[in-house]
């Protein structure tokens, strides 16, 4: 008979670290999907905050603070869920095209700043419906990491393209 409780102490001690490796994954992971809607809210404060800015304009960088803190919100209560061991997909149909045509919208003109172009185009099969059923914020959030990325990948400025292709039952999306 042999005693095994130092092997059973050395197992429970891996585990625990495998476990505390996840968590810092996770939370890596979290703090780079704030720091998008972060920066979008910061750009639209700072264009705000000068005179020059009239009412529509006003009401329109005032838009995408509000859907950028309900994006955080969002996150939050992913946070969670997954902190419940609970995964919660919110798919809708959502057209892909608007999806995409909003990223570029809402980054081109920060992006701008830093010497960056960000330019949606579309492939030979533009025409066809692109309504799909996804969770919007996540793929959204995807879409920005990437960006975000790409931009990081471009110190000294450049062009980003996201391109997208669309047939009846799938769409391509890639960025270049």
């Amino acid at each position: 008979i042999s005693d095994i409780s130092k092997q059973k102490e050395n197992e429970d001690e891996l585990q625990d670290a495998a476990r505390l490796k996840s968590i810092g994954e996770a939370a890596a992971t979290i703090i780079h999907d704030f720091k998008n809607p972060m920066q979008i809210i910061l750009s639209s404060v700072e264009i705000l905050k000068s005179k020059a800015v009239e009412l529509a304009t006003n009401i329109k960088y005032c838009d995408k603070i509000e859907k950028q803190v309900r994006r955080i919100q969002s996150m939050s209560q992913e946070i969670l869920d997954f902190s419940r061991d609970e995964l919660v997909l919110h798919p809708s149909m959502t057209n892909f095209r608007e999806l995409a045509q909003d990223i570029v919208d809402t980054n081109a003109p920060s992006l701008a700043r830093s010497g960056i172009n960000l330019t949606l185009s579309e492939g030979a099969k533009a025409d066809a419906s692109c309504e799909f059923n996804l969770d919007k914020e996540r793929i959204w959030r995807v879409i920005m990491n990437l960006v975000n990325n790409s931009k990081e990948a471009m110190p000294s400025g450049g062009k980003i393209e996201l391109e997208l292709i669309v047939s009846p039952d799938n769409a391509e999306f890639s960025i270049k």
